[in-house]
């Protein structure tokens, strides 16, 4: 998975974890855990940080066209990782064209 901000990548660890180990989640054990891994000073931090997420997701009738802007942005943060490295194999001429071709 790829994701914009750390913090979301590590909040998505956190639940796809206690889901395939069997145990239930609650907004608690969720702050205690991304306290737990440093990503929040203390509970209150965390807690805010999932309230401001939960305000930002769209309701359930638009989640297939949130769905698209998310992949979206996905392709398009991939499509700029490509591109760097094509530049940086064209700087540093490690890499003939036909090869850069093939890698685009």
């Amino acid at each position: 998975m790829s994701f914009y901000e750390n913090v979301h990548q590590q909040l998505f660890s956190i639940i796809r974890s206690f889901f395939s180990d069997g145990k239930q989640y609650t907004v608690i054990n969720i702050i205690e855990e991304l306290v737990k891994r440093g990503l929040f000073t203390n509970d209150q931090m965390a807690k805010t940080y999932l309230l401001g997420i939960s305000d930002l997701v769209a309701s359930v009738k638009n989640i297939e066209s949130l769905c698209n802007i998310i992949i979206e942005k996905y392709n398009v943060r991939q499509l700029l990782v490509v591109a760097n490295d094509i530049i940086e194999n064209v700087n540093d001429g490690s890499i003939d064209a036909a090869s850069m071709l093939d890698l685009a």
